[in-house]
């Protein structure tokens, strides 16, 4: 059997190939803005020009630790600021589409900062804690790169209690048993369609397909949620003839779960898990 390999999406969806951290926003003659980026490159998280201004400006130099927390305070205060005035408005969005745009800038937010803290611990190595506020999920510094700097630091830092605690974090943010799991192997798996129609399985690869795309959602996870309408947005890139998408759901109540996907317009096949 050819072997089928599998993406998890969780509460960030993440399906983007290479990144560029050193890169500046770019304002289009459309209604969003991206980032400008090398021919390797590709950015799927669209982001409403409104937020552009209170996006961290990565260029900036920041020499001190004292330095960097007083630029991200006031840079965060103006931000929240907005991000509170924006959602009083009366504006002719549905609410959920109001809060996917501001979490699609909240993703270019945090993976700046997460750009502007890893610079300044380059330079700076007074701080081990920092490295707590890391994502690994950042497609602006890798996984790599933070544990090449973790290892930078002073021996006393790393052996450190805190030092300890990080390395463990980094490391647990591999996710190494994962590889080479078969994911037809499983133990039976009861699927319910939206038809009510009950399905046994050994495998969650439902499609068939070479490739799949795996949500994990549930009606009254409204990040999980948001992160499918922000795949619905990345469906047209997608070559759905070889890339399978699923949506699993770990909802209780049918009824709830079949309403939220009537409200998200779910187009590809969802199920809800009938056990654990």
């Amino acid at each position: 059997m050819e072997k089928t390999s599998i993406y998890y999406f969780t509460v960030i969806v993440l399906f983007v190939f290479g990144c560029s951290s050193e890169t500046k926003p770019e304002v289009q003659k459309t209604s969003t803005i991206t980032t400008k980026v090398s021919s390797d490159t590709l950015h799927l998280n669209k982001v409403d020009k409104l937020f552009l201004p209170y996006m961290p400006d990565t260029s900036v130099i920041l020499k001190t630790q004292e330095e960097r927390k007083k630029y991200v305070f006031e840079l965060y205060k103006k931000y929240f600021n907005f991000k509170t005035k924006l959602r009083k408005q009366e504006l002719n969005e549905p609410k959920h589409s109001l809060t996917l745009l501001i979490q699609q800038a909240d993703i270019m937010y945090d993976e700046y900062i997460q750009i502007i803290n890893y610079k300044v611990l380059t330079k700076s190595k007074s701080n081990i804690e920092l490295l707590n506020y890391y994502s690994p999920y950042s497609n602006a510094v890798s996984l790599d790169s933070v544990i090449k700097l973790y290892q930078s630091f002073p021996e006393n830092a790393k052996k450190s209690e805190v030092g300890l605690k990080i390395l463990k974090y980094l490391n647990s943010m591999k996710f190494e048993k994962n590889i080479g799991v078969d994911i037809n192997k499983f133990p039976e798996i009861i699927f319910i369609d939206s038809n009510s129609k009950r399905n046994v399985s050994k495998s969650i690869n439902l499609t068939q397909k070479k490739y799949n795309i795996v949500t994990f959602s549930a009606s009254w996870c409204l990040p999980c949620r948001l992160a499918e309408l922000q795949l619905k947005d990345w469906l047209p890139m997608i070559d759905t003839t070889s890339i399978g998408i699923i949506s699993l759901s770990v909802d209780r109540n049918f009824y709830e779960w079949k309403k939220a996907l009537s409200v998200d317009k779910v187009t590809w096949s969802a199920y809800l898990i009938e056990n654990e």
